[in-house]
């Protein structure tokens, strides 16, 4: 489960697009009215923290929430009860999220896109107090200004725009949308904010409605308790440490570039191979391997051969974190490998044309497939994360119906297993 919380940051430097000046004064004036409803720039600038309580509804499920925000941009987020329960957080420098599964309670950074979002979630107070720090654009969409509303494009990267509309009376937000996830794997969000109260003078969104893609409702958070002005913990953002024992098992295979697996996937020529680009902390991608295990023991065939890459892809990952997740899975159809220069995110980046590095994903090959100088194009490719519009998301049934497929098409193993087996000795 992924939460997104409502941004009552809203935008700030104006630009003025075009002759018509007078867009300027009156996106200016918007904007300080908007402020003032939500309690008034000193008051922003004075808030030293607040907590909320509430709950979370998505796929048939309420779990509690609870969210502590301190300034200047520190965040965390918790949802569920218990040992179950999600927690994500950003300290300023590093954000992480502790995410259960059958590996336990341990805590990794954010995946890229998402980690973006989040950090930008913890900035309570808006660009529009400090708008020269922040970079950030905003121009008024003539389209939506006046009696109907005010809707802003806000520019906060090259090529991408959130919209923000603030409602015509009070001028506060009614919607937002905005896009999630790294690019190439993009989701689009739209936020819908409700049901405002004031607590101590701010005005505050009790009821927030989630949509993705322009899809149904995906969750609805309810705010049934504000608190302002607590006195909140800096350690309770710290990410949680995480030692892995010193290990040189040479048994995961060290790569400076793609020799190491090219060599391998060359050697089991003839077999169905499955390339998999991994975090070695992140829970997505342990997921990702859990479900790669699952449909290889299902299929319960030597013609397969897989290759797990762990790479840097989380503040959290390292070389001893790839080590212990090797030390997770003892099939000898699985070769190891760490790639700390990211050469196959990068590589297959650009053999499936994506928009940044090829991460979290899991390429099938036919027994038939050869390199060259680098990665041909796979037969068959998912994505366990977000999704794509390139590939479908990952699934387990799916996965190995595929994988089942190309076996029928494969000749007999005439290769003995001791092979494939020495190359993770």
């Amino acid at each position: 489960m992924r939460l997104f919380i409502w941004s009552s940051a809203l935008a700030v430097t104006v630009f003025c697009f075009g002759p018509r000046a007078y867009a300027r004064m009156d996106a200016a004036a918007i904007i300080d009215q908007h402020l003032d409803s939500r309690g008034g720039d000193d008051r922003i600038l004075g808030l030293q923290g607040y907590q909320m309580r509430g709950t979370i509804s998505q796929s048939g499920r309420t779990l509690p929430m609870h969210i502590w925000w301190k300034r200047p941009n520190k965040l965390r987020i918790d949802v569920g009860r218990g040992e179950s329960t999600i927690i994500s957080a950003f300290d300023g420098k590093t954000a992480w999220t502790v995410e259960p599964g059958p590996w336990g309670r341990q805590a990794s950074g954010i995946m890229p896109g998402l980690r973006e979002l989040f950090i930008r979630q913890a900035d309570w107070e808006g660009p529009l107090l400090n708008p020269e720090k922040k970079g950030i654009g905003v121009k008024p969409d003539a389209k939506v200004w006046g009696d109907d509303g005010y809707l802003f494009q806000v520019q906060r990267n090259p090529g991408e725009a959130d919209q923000v509309f603030l409602n015509p009376s009070m001028r506060l937000v009614s919607w937002e949308k905005f896009e999630v996830g790294p690019p190439g794997f993009e989701r689009r969000v739209e936020q819908r904010y409700s049901k405002f109260r004031r607590i101590e003078g701010f005005a505050l969104p009790h009821r927030i409605e989630r949509f993705i893609d322009g899809g149904s409702l995906d969750a609805i958070i309810e705010i049934n308790e504000v608190v302002i002005g607590p006195s909140i913990p800096d350690s309770l953002f710290v990410m949680p440490d995480v030692r892995y024992p010193k290990s040189e098992d040479l048994r995961i295979v060290d790569m400076d570039d793609l020799s190491p697996l090219r060599e391998r996937f060359d050697a089991d020529a003839g077999r169905v191979r499955l390339v998999a680009i991994l975090s070695p902390t992140s829970s997505t991608s342990r997921q990702e391997l859990l479900d790669l295990r699952a449909i290889m023991d299902s299929a319960r065939d030597d013609r397969i051969a897989a290759y797990v890459i762990w790479t840097p892809i989380l503040e959290s990952d390292s070389r001893a974190a790839a080590v212990a997740r090797k030390k997770e899975s003892d099939d000898p159809r699985i070769t190891f490998l760490w790639d700390p220069r990211l050469v196959a995110a990068q590589s297959w980046c650009d053999v499936l044309k994506l928009k940044s590095n090829a991460l979290n994903l899991c390429c099938f090959y036919g027994p038939g497939a050869q390199w060259d100088s680098s990665p041909t194009s796979p037969d068959y490719w998912m994505h366990p994360g977000i999704g794509s519009q390139s590939a479908p998301t990952m699934d387990r049934g799916q996965s190995l119906a595929k994988l089942r497929e190309m076996l029928a098409k494969t000749p007999p193993d005439k290769k003995k297993r001791g092979a494939k087996t020495s190359q993770n000795e």
